[in-house]
């Protein structure tokens, strides 16, 4: 896959890969997701848009460490 930073990953309601990288290490936990920029998590009280797994509902928090670094375009 061709990783992007996550600065640069579509926030329309595009489906996309999410990884997140450790010095140079990874990809970790690659996980095939959507931006909803109204999604909240209980577990991340007063963060509002999350990364969503249309598949599991799995969400990812973006807002603070451990959440994906990189994204790349699913094919």
């Amino acid at each position: 896959m061709n990783w992007q930073c996550i600065t640069e990953a579509p926030k329309d309601g595009t489906t996309v890969w999410l990884s997140w990288f450790d010095d140079g290490d990874g990809p970790f936990d690659v996980c095939k997701m959507k931006w909803v920029k109204d999604m909240e998590n209980g577990l991340f009280p007063g963060r509002v848009g999350m990364w969503v797994s249309e598949r599991t509902g799995w969400t990812w928090n973006p807002h603070d460490d451990g959440g994906p670094t990189h994204f790349a375009w699913c094919m």
